[in-house]
């Protein structure tokens, strides 16, 4: 079965981080997408909450992942996931139904803040690579 990968941070294509590159290169790119939520600047990263209900969205981007383990296992290590405490986590690994410009819903995984956001800031929009644009526009 294919997996997909929702991303809306450092694992965007123009963010991902040197040692995850080639894991990333691995991946198919299928195409930019939504999904119902809110986006937190949490200041290095962003963080994603998901809700259904909400009337905002999140920008992101849907990768095809290969057939090998390894790579969401890398990238789950990246988000801090702790195999053995999930509470513990500082991201966790959902699924959710992305909404391509066409309509289409994908089925992928999502990394979902597994905090508090009560003191982030939402980024409006839901768009990091704009939030991070109008934050280096605004502190130059």
């Amino acid at each position: 079965m294919t997996e997909n990968l929702f991303v809306c941070g450092t694992l965007l294509p123009e963010l991902v981080p040197d040692h995850l590159r080639g894991f990333m290169r691995s991946c198919a790119s299928v195409g930019e997408a939504f999904v119902s939520g809110r986006l937190y600047d949490l200041g290095k990263y962003p963080g994603a909450i998901l809700d259904t209900n909400a009337t905002e969205r999140i920008r992101g981007w849907i990768y095809q992942l290969p057939d090998d383990p390894a790579v969401l296992l890398s990238l789950d290590d990246y988000e801090g996931i702790d195999r053995n405490d999930e509470s513990a986590s500082l991201f966790i690994r959902q699924r959710v139904k992305a909404t391509m410009a066409t309509g289409e819903k994908v089925d992928c995984w999502i990394y979902t803040y597994n905090r508090s956001v009560h003191l982030a800031p939402i980024i409006d929009g839901g768009d990091y690579l704009q939030h991070l644009a109008a934050r280096n526009v605004n502190d130059g």
